[in-house]
């Protein structure tokens, strides 16, 4: 074994170690940890390695180090309250980067509304918040005297772990994180039906507005695009590809950059959600683009119903299924707070390819 190997080993025995301590609540919150000699001393390991297994504990949120003072635990252990007769459950979003509130999309509000159904037949309450990279997961769990935590899309992973060590009944929907229950659709193959169904009836240079970089819904649905063109004998050039944000402008936006060029450009667009793919139709009206005679326009989600049939022809889109997947989120996070079991699974709902007014067969010109 290498120096550097051994250094590393040594700094993860101790973050263990200390971890293990502060979850099995032989250090309470509030309290200091010994300090970096007494620990390097008890592990006979050097400051550095003390540093980074505490750097490493700082990170889970476990402690914070006060200058001056010392390293203090912040964590406090979930104690279910046998007494809370409210039964509440959390659902728990990551804050917008934009000004506008992420329960306001349609996509967040009708699965709040089926999870918020379900949840309410079994007996418990649901409650809507949002956590963003400052947040307190222990302050928001108690000041709510929630039973349990529903997280949603990309919550940051710090907290997904934080409930996951002080075993917070927890399941994450329209996300993936290996540690914990996961619900969410089947992107890979919704992104393959909508390619395939644009190759199909003719097109053969198709434009993606891909969602953020980072989630998981936007990595599979990218893998689904490249699946189908492998298959279908297609490609995507890097010019026809543009990374949006999930919301009206990036799809507005990314139309305007793609299809600038009137003589040389995609027939047409797949865009990652549906209101990045009404974006994208606004701006290419505005461009003189006609949807579908000139360009053809797939979404995703099937939201148009909810929200977009007064504005726009009925969009082709992914029904992803959201009826499923809410009464699955509900009936996994209930068997957790019952103490009927649970396990660290997948669990992807089918979608379906709705054809709506927003595509065409593309007619080639002799």
């Amino acid at each position: 074994m290498s120096v550097r190997d051994e250094k590393k080993f040594l700094y993860e025995k101790v973050y263990e170690c200390l971890k293990r301590d502060i979850l099995a609540g032989n250090i309470n919150c509030n309290d200091f940890l010994p300090s970096e000699k007494e620990i390097g001393d008890k592990f006979e390991v050097d400051r550095t390695t003390v540093r980074k297994a505490l750097g490493k504990l700082v990170d889970d949120g476990l402690v914070e180090k006060r200058a001056g003072v010392g390293t203090r635990v912040v964590m406090r252990q979930y104690q279910p309250d046998n007494q809370n007769n409210f039964r509440t459950i959390g659902f728990l979003l990551p804050k917008s980067p934009k000004k506008s509130d992420r329960i306001t999309q349609p996509f967040y509000s009708r699965l709040f509304y089926r999870v918020e159904a379900e949840c309410r037949k079994k007996g418990f309450s649901l409650i809507y918040t949002t956590l963003d990279e400052d947040a307190d997961l222990f302050h928001v769990v108690e000041a709510h005297r929630l039973s349990g935590v529903i997280f949603v899309t990309n919550v940051s992973k710090k907290f997904l772990q934080q409930a996951v060590d002080a075993k917070i009944p927890s399941i994450l929907v329209n996300g993936y994180y290996e540690e914990m229950a996961s619900v969410l659709c089947n992107n890979t193959d919704g992104a393959y039906k909508a390619i395939r169904h644009l190759v199909e009836i003719g097109h053969r240079r198709i434009a993606i507005i891909k969602g953020m970089s980072g989630y998981v819904t936007c990595d599979e649905r990218f893998e689904g695009c490249h699946k189908a063109a492998r298959e279908l004998g297609i490609s995507f050039e890097p010019c026809d590809i543009y990374e949006g944000n999930w919301e009206f402008d990036g799809g507005y936006d990314g139309a305007r950059k793609l299809f600038a060029d009137r003589e040389n450009c995609p027939t047409a667009l797949f865009a990652f959600n549906d209101m990045t793919a009404i974006g994208a139709i606004q701006g290419l009206v505005e461009m003189g683009r006609s949807v579908p005679d000139d360009v053809s326009v797939v979404g995703f989600d099937n939201e148009y119903e909810a929200a977009f049939r007064h504005l726009i022809p009925q969009l082709t889109t992914i029904d992803v299924n959201i009826k499923t997947m809410a009464s699955i989120a509900a009936d996994n996070i209930v068997n957790r707070l019952e103490n009927k079991g649970g396990y660290r699974l997948k669990i992807e709902t089918p979608v379906d390819l709705v054809i709506g007014a927003t595509t065409k067969e593309l007619v080639k010109i002799k």
